[in-house]
């Protein structure tokens, strides 16, 4: 299930978004010398990316669509996702996925 904030709704509308990407990605670790495990983290884009095997989560008036690994992830532990406007900057971030990758 996915939910919206208040002002992730008041973002969506305001720039007339009709669908968004949950898309896993890997950023580097805390260590300085490269050993460190890259760390998985899903990030909302606007955009659907290179990959098109995307699989629809959500049917509403804003679609919701999410990479493989997230939606199973997503299914398999019946999370409520939760999107939000991030506090800095213009953008919106997700919350409640499970990482089990």
């Amino acid at each position: 299930m996915i939910e919206f904030t208040k002002g992730a709704k008041e973002f969506i509308s305001g720039k007339g978004i009709k669908e968004i990407y949950l898309v896993l990605t890997y950023v580097k670790g805390p260590c300085s010398d490269n050993l460190c495990k890259m760390i998985p983290r899903v990030v909302v884009a606007l955009e659907r990316g290179q990959d098109s095997s995307m699989v629809l989560l959500e049917d509403s008036e804003v679609k919701v669509f999410a990479d493989r690994p997230v939606a199973d992830s997503v299914k398999r532990h019946t999370n409520v996702v939760t999107v939000s406007k991030s506090k800095f900057g213009n953008r919106l971030r997700v919350s409640g996925i499970t990482y089990s990758y």
